[in-house]
């Protein structure tokens, strides 16, 4: 057991010792980042294409038919023709002879 545990003592201490692994070096942060954003990108440019095709795809709203022309002919007068005629009122402000 005391002989276990000393080697991954000695283990700890050599991997704390070493200078780190590549993929944490400055370089390696950068090409990682840059990969995710452009998966990120080609994610979202997907997503734009296909609303895009189904915005195109979709079938236009119909439009409600309209019926045929329909004619309304009333005989007789119409209720705004039911008015008085006006009555003439002489403007003529001479005496006549």
């Amino acid at each position: 057991m005391q002989r276990i545990a000393k080697a991954l003592a000695m283990l700890l201490i050599v991997g704390l010792t070493l200078p780190g692994c590549s993929s944490f070096s400055k370089q390696a942060r950068m090409e990682r980042a840059h990969r995710k954003y452009v998966r990120k990108v080609r994610h979202e440019h997907a997503k734009q294409a296909a609303r895009a095709a189904k915005e195109a795809n979709r079938p236009l709203r119909e439009t409600p038919s309209m019926s045929a022309p329909m004619t309304n002919v009333t005989l007789g007068p119409l209720p705004f023709e039911e008015v008085a005629a006006p009555a003439v009122v002489n403007d003529n402000t001479q005496p006549t002879p």
